[in-house]
């Protein structure tokens, strides 16, 4: 499943590439994954240009010139500038552009493309709460209901820290030998 790091990079990688885009057709193939009619849905966004593209939550927030395009992996997925003699095997949505490259979308369970004039809008995405890589340190420590579950005292010892680190599962394909030290790589 996409988490924030991942929806970041897609993010930062599309507005990259695609800002300044004409998109000039769009195929579906998956028109459950869309919150309008799939003629709506293609209407609005046929000969409409991609200003920006940023991540809020898990979602990716295409800004167009009349309206938002938001992206949603679900459990899983991915999105690809291609061609359309590239296309992957497998693909929900087709975006084509004005420079013949196309964005080719898929995902496997809970994905969702929707088209929306305004953010506030849509159900989802105007109850998110505030973007957290906008953040500062200051607005983060003074948001309501920031318990800490691994708060560090300043009366814990660097054993103690240590300790609790090793009883935190890392991520799968990260295992700490027994027997390296914390300031070794494990073997």
């Amino acid at each position: 499943m996409p988490e924030l790091p991942e929806i970041a990079v897609l993010a930062s990688d599309m507005n990259r590439e695609l800002t300044g885009r004409v998109i000039t057709g769009v195929q579906v193939l998956q028109p459950k994954c869309l919150n309008l009619p799939e003629d709506d849905f293609v209407g609005a966004l046929v000969e409409t240009e991609i200003m920006d593209a940023t991540a809020h939550g898990k979602w990716i927030q295409v800004a167009l010139d009349n309206g938002w395009l938001l992206l949603n992996l679900g459990m899983g997925g991915e999105i690809l500038y291609t061609d359309r003699e590239h296309l992957p095997e497998k693909h929900r949505l087709v975006f084509d552009l004005d420079n013949g490259r196309a964005l080719a979308i898929n995902f496997w369970w809970f994905g969702s493309v929707h088209y929306v004039h305004n953010l506030d809008e849509h159900p989802q995405v105007s109850r998110l709460g505030p973007d957290f890589l906008s953040l500062t340190l200051a607005e983060f420590r003074a948001a309501p209901g920031q318990a800490r579950r691994h708060q560090v005292l300043p009366s814990e010892s660097k054993a103690h820290r240590r300790h609790r680190q090793r009883l935190r599962p890392g991520p799968p394909f990260f295992r700490r030998h027994p027997s390296s030290s914390d300031n070794q790589h494990p073997q």
